[in-house]
């Protein structure tokens, strides 16, 4: 299994050292692949392994939206739920792979879903999404429904709020 994991390594570091994009898809897919036999290898009582292929693929659907491989991006934050679905990161870069993918209605659900619960001990699902979609633009990858999330995502602002 080490084997295919070094693999594995190889083809995400190729990914990042490649211009073109067809080499681009060619070397996510067999990322996809080696994760795919690894999971068909690892006993289904190896949770310790299964959430850290399902938390690099959930990783890895954000790395794949900045080389704007957004139909595998899509694919790798599928498969890491399918894994494990409670791993946070990939409920952090799904509604990106799902607006990337023109599937709007499933973005929001997540963006409301999740929106107000914590992520870490210092953020909320909120505050990582609109700094995912910060560097995105940083990034110059942008997306029309960029405005929408951000007016999704607005915080309502109390009386208190106002008054400073």
């Amino acid at each position: 299994m080490s084997e295919l994991e070094n693999a594995g390594s190889y083809y995400s570091n190729k990914l990042t050292d490649v211009a073109d994009k067809i080499d681009k898809e060619e070397c996510a897919n067999k990322i996809f692949r080696i994760y795919e036999r690894i999971i068909e290898l690892i006993s289904d009582t190896d949770l310790v392994n299964k959430n850290r292929i399902s938390e690099k693929c959930g990783s890895y659907s954000y790395t794949l939206i900045q080389n704007e491989l957004f139909d595998i991006s899509l694919q790798f934050a599928q498969f890491s739920i399918k894994i494990n679905p409670d791993i946070k990161i990939t409920y952090s870069n799904l509604p990106l792979c799902y607006i990337f993918n023109n599937q709007w209605q499933k973005a929001k659900q997540i963006y409301l879903e999740r929106k107000d619960i914590h992520y870490n001990e210092e953020q909320t699902f909120r505050e990582i999404f609109l700094e995912d979609i910060d560097n995105l633009e940083n990034e110059c990858i942008t997306h029309p429904d960029f405005s929408k999330v951000r007016e999704l995502l607005k915080e309502e602002k109390t009386n208190a709020d106002s008054l400073k």
